[in-house]
């Protein structure tokens, strides 16, 4: 299995410019998360990283000061955080390559392009919460009620 450090060493990516090759990235990145081996992903990471902060205490075992928590911390995030990052960069080759390997109108009209895009993903996230921002409207406006009476009632 290739390891990849960062972004730029996906095959993918590798001829495109850095910005379009990182909005390639980012569009790819947020499609992921919603498969199932990225959820898989995620449980693993919290098992590895739960694990190695048990192991790491019970192999140097400490008085619980910030000293040893910080190492502790460290010492099991970096590895959790490593392994995240390959499972979401293969969910992402094996998903969404033709995301990651997508030729952007950088040579006629890179602006335009970047706009379409923002606008296309600005779209998304207001569909995407709208729900929540209608009942979230609703319950502020039950507790400003709420908290209306309650002083109307106090004098």
């Amino acid at each position: 299995m290739k390891i990849y450090w960062s972004y730029k060493d996906i095959p993918e990516l590798a001829g495109l410019p850095a910005s379009v090759g990182h909005k390639n990235y980012k569009q790819a990145r947020s499609l992921a998360n919603s498969h199932i081996e990225m959820w898989l992903g995620g449980v693993l990471y919290v098992v590895l990283v739960t694990g190695l902060s048990v192991a790491f205490d019970r192999v140097f075992p400490g008085k619980g000061g910030f000293a040893h928590s910080l190492v502790t911390t460290a010492c099991a995030l970096v590895p959790g955080i490593f392994i995240w990052y390959q499972i979401s960069i293969y969910v992402m080759r094996k998903y969404y390559k033709h995301i990651l390997a997508r030729r952007s109108a950088a040579s006629e009209d890179l602006e335009k392009a970047a706009e379409r895009f923002i606008e296309e993903a600005d779209e998304r996230e207001f569909q995407r919460w709208r729900k929540l921002r209608r009942y979230g409207y609703i319950a502020l406006c039950i507790l400003m009620l709420a908290v209306i009476c309650s002083l109307a009632a106090s004098v």
